[in-house]
């Protein structure tokens, strides 16, 4: 694991770093800004088929390194 992330969502600023994670409910405003380089996995549903779970892989790069 590796990286470091800024999230705000609906007003709220926290950052993460490797090994952390968060949940936020549908709909919500958010922006990710990436500290160091990172990977992320992101896990989501969509409304339309509550029993299945989707999940996308990122390796991001920041502009700061």
């Amino acid at each position: 694991a590796k990286g470091k992330l800024k999230v705000v969502a609906d007003g709220i600023v926290s950052v993460f770093s490797a090994g952390e994670s968060w949940c936020m409910d549908h709909g919500i405003a958010h922006l990710t800004e990436v500290l160091e380089d990172s990977v992320l996995l992101e896990v989501y549903k969509r409304d339309k088929e509550p029993e299945e779970f989707y999940a996308t892989a990122l390796e991001v790069g920041s502009i700061y390194s």
